[in-house]
């Protein structure tokens, strides 16, 4: 009987456990019955605007001059030099001094008299004049009347724009083909593979539902962007000379496995010459490698390394992580953290560093993904892509495949759910309004065939997804 209670009293404690680790339940905000619900969900997703931490985007407030002129130049991807000389009322150390500095830049408005009123309510009337501007500068003359038409139709009766006006505004520009036309950021976009398995079961990829039974080409891989003066991997590779990390490659069943320096040795750089690496999530094969890169910084979601450091603590919820995670990892990003080079992101985060952005994911492949957003250009034009760790295996789960139309989930080796999965599913393809090809998942091996790919030296692909 007394051991029974134990037990019970065990799987109480792990229920609690569990139950605490357990996200918030969302809060329902303050616009979910709102007109334009819809649009600002959107906007948000696109990293136009921001709710504050408590959920709420307060949508029927006015909309001052900063936060509208901070809105357009994330749909536009506006820079610039940061110059604001003669404006008497924006100073280096305010928040939206750089926004203000691109809006010159980028004609979006003017400062009146040595001032741009930036604490101010924007008038329904400058809104309407801005935006047009950026209708004239960059729409063909057809288009560019429909949007000036429709600007002009809307909210006619307002004074003050809104914030909820202000997001169905910036969605008109950008139903009509208008955002991220300006020049903005520039990186090149490389992915670089670390090792490789010829058997992966697709029906892990796809949760059983699609290719049922075949088997894989699935690289190991990290992604390197180098842009803006920096080089930035997301996620580290694996420093296989370390014989515990060879033996979790071998017993994942991969082949030609090589350490972070010798891969980044075929595209002419060095582990020392890396700025600052983003770790999707905490999984051995996306971490294994923090201990490389002498001079970088790191990022990591927070909600990733608490709930990885409580499981790994407690015996009877370890197991989440048996061939998915290596606790050495905890302890290298703890003298990381000593050290002041490990960075904890709290949720989204727009321009972590200038053109990329982090959207988070919860609860779903890991405890708390970081997909990396990058704002660059391909072809003379404004491009977004995102690099989503594992939240996605492949393009079919995106785009679905036949017999399986819609989002198929990959929950294999996950801790969440398949719903959450799919909640950041859409999000990534809002922001690459709907456009698979600038969806780049980690484990991809159809990459080798779809991007220009070639094989270095020491026998791996690298994969130019953006020059």
């Amino acid at each position: 009987m007394k051991r029974a209670l134990k037990r019970f009293h065990a799987f109480v404690l792990a229920l609690v456990f569990i139950i605490a680790m357990l996200p918030a339940a969302a809060m329902a905000g303050d616009y979910e019955t709102h007109w334009a619900k819809s649009d600002i969900d959107k906007a948000v997703n696109m990293g136009w605007f921001a709710k504050n931490p408590e959920g709420n985007y307060r949508p029927d407030d006015n909309i001052t001059r900063a936060e509208f002129v901070t809105a357009v130049n994330r749909l536009m991807g506006y820079g610039g030099a940061l110059d604001l000389s003669g404006i008497s009322d924006v100073k280096a150390g305010d928040w939206f001094f750089a926004e203000f500095a691109k809006a010159l830049n980028n004609n979006l408005l003017s400062g009146n008299g040595g001032t741009l009123r930036p604490r101010d309510p924007i008038t329904r009337e400058e809104a309407i004049a801005a935006l047009t501007g950026v209708v004239e500068r960059e729409a063909d003359e057809e288009s560019a009347e429909k949007l000036i038409a429709a600007l002009n139709d809307s909210f006619t009766e307002s004074e003050n724009l809104s914030r909820a006006e202000a997001v169905v505004l910036l969605g008109l520009l950008y139903d009509g083909g208008i955002a991220g036309k300006a020049e903005g950021t520039h990186y090149s976009i490389d992915v670089l593979e670390v090792a490789y398995t010829k058997g992966f079961p697709a029906d892990f990829a796809f949760d059983f539902k699609y290719m049922f039974g075949e088997v894989l080409y699935s690289p190991f891989a990290m992604t390197l962007l180098r842009g803006e003066g920096l080089n930035i991997l997301v996620d580290s590779g694996v420093e296989v000379s370390i014989p515990e990390k060879q033996q979790m490659i071998d017993e994942a069943f991969a082949e030609n496995a090589k350490t972070p320096e010798e891969v980044l040795n075929t595209v002419g750089l060095t582990c020392a010459d890396i700025d600052a690496v983003i770790l999707t999530h905490l999984h051995w094969d996306h971490a294994g490698g923090v201990t490389s890169y002498p001079n970088a910084m790191f990022y990591v979601q927070k909600e990733e390394l608490r709930c990885w450091t409580e499981v790994m603590a407690d015996p009877l919820l370890k197991t989440l992580g048996d061939g998915t995670f290596d606790p050495a990892d905890l302890i290298v990003l703890e003298e990381l953290d000593k050290e002041g080079r490990l960075t904890l992101l709290d949720g989204d985060k727009n321009d972590l560093f200038p053109g990329i952005h982090i959207l988070a994911g919860e609860f779903e492949h890991s405890f708390s993904s970081a997909c990396v957003v990058v704002d660059t250009q391909q072809n003379g034009s404004a491009a977004t892509f995102v690099i989503t760790g594992d939240v996605g295996n492949r393009p079919e789960n995106f785009s679905g495949a036949p017999g399986n139309p819609g989002f198929i989930p990959n929950i294999h080796f996950g801790v969440g759910s398949p719903m959450n999965s799919l909640k950041i599913f859409q999000r990534i393809m809002d922001r690459v309004g709907g456009n698979v090809d600038r969806i780049v998942p980690t484990h991809d091996g159809s990459r080798i065939d779809r991007y220009p790919t070639a094989v270095s030296d020491i026998g791996l692909h690298i994969s130019t997804i953006c020059p």
